[in-house]
């Protein structure tokens, strides 16, 4: 039976929650992805590693920060290359040098993870 002081989680992705909603173990990013999943990199404000899954009851924003990335099995390198191309978008939007940047970081998750995940970037 759920808490009647709790407001429904509102359908969508957020990099945060929205305010007076309590995270659930069904609303929390799983720890764990499976094998095959696929991640979406997608720029968002005040998102440092915006990874995103795509269907299935864990979709969402996967990690909290670069720390979380790089527990996960991120070299710092990558993680913090990948903030930094966050930061970019966040700061001078969509440019062709961030999505070819995009487009390169995208090889390099896809490489470092052995391709056991799918990770894509459609501008």
């Amino acid at each position: 039976m759920s808490d009647p002081d709790e407001a429904p989680l509102p359908r969508g992705w957020y990099a945060y929650l929205p305010e007076g909603v309590k995270a659930t173990a069904s609303s929390e990013p799983s720890p764990r992805l499976r094998e095959g999943a696929v991640l979406k990199l997608m720029a968002e404000d005040d998102v440092d590693v915006p990874l995103w899954v795509v269907g299935g009851l864990d979709s969402g924003l996967v990690f909290d920060d670069v720390a979380d990335f790089i527990a996960f099995g991120a070299s710092p390198e990558l993680a913090n290359d990948l903030a930094a191309w966050a930061e970019d978008r966040q700061r001078h939007g969509r440019r062709d040098e961030s999505d070819l940047a995009a487009l390169r970081l995208i090889e390099r998750l896809n490489h470092h993870f052995d391709y056991r995940h799918e990770f894509l970037y459609r501008p």
